[in-house]
């Protein structure tokens, strides 16, 4: 079981997506490579402004790119509670570092339920549930 935990955990940070979806949550501001644009600039509170279903259809290259990344990053909070779930890992094996995240996710915890919901991701919540940090967050 920790073997898988730790594969991923692994893949979470290995794919480029999703780690820039974790940058994005561990970054006041941060320069990122988008694919035929060059770089953007992406500041910590641009995230929640992508994230807000209103702006789903926004053309917005630097939204699209943060729904791009944060779609990656929920992705794999999604396959950890799957995992948990089927009896393939535990909560403690991906606990840590997903704990960092969650807590920062839980600062702008409506944005981030209202996404999760309009992208079907069906374990992302029960995942987040599962820290102390989100359930009390307002």
């Amino acid at each position: 079981q920790a073997d898988s935990g730790k594969k991923l955990i692994d893949e979470l940070f290995s794919e480029q997506v999703s780690y820039f979806g974790a940058q994005m949550l561990d970054s006041w501001s941060r320069t990122y490579p988008v694919p035929g644009k060059g770089k953007i600039r992406i500041y910590w509170e641009d995230v929640p402004k992508a994230l807000k279903v209103a702006t789903i259809g926004s053309s917005d290259t630097k939204s699209e790119f943060i729904r791009e990344c944060c779609d990656g990053f929920l992705f794999h909070l999604d396959r950890f509670e799957h995992f948990i779930q089927a009896g393939l890992t535990t909560f403690e094996d991906v606990r840590t570092p997903s704990k960092y995240y969650v807590e920062m996710m839980a600062e702008d915890k409506g944005v981030w339920i209202s996404y999760i919901e309009y992208c079907k991701y069906e374990h992302v919540i029960q995942f987040l549930s599962r820290f102390p940090q989100w359930r009390e967050a307002r």
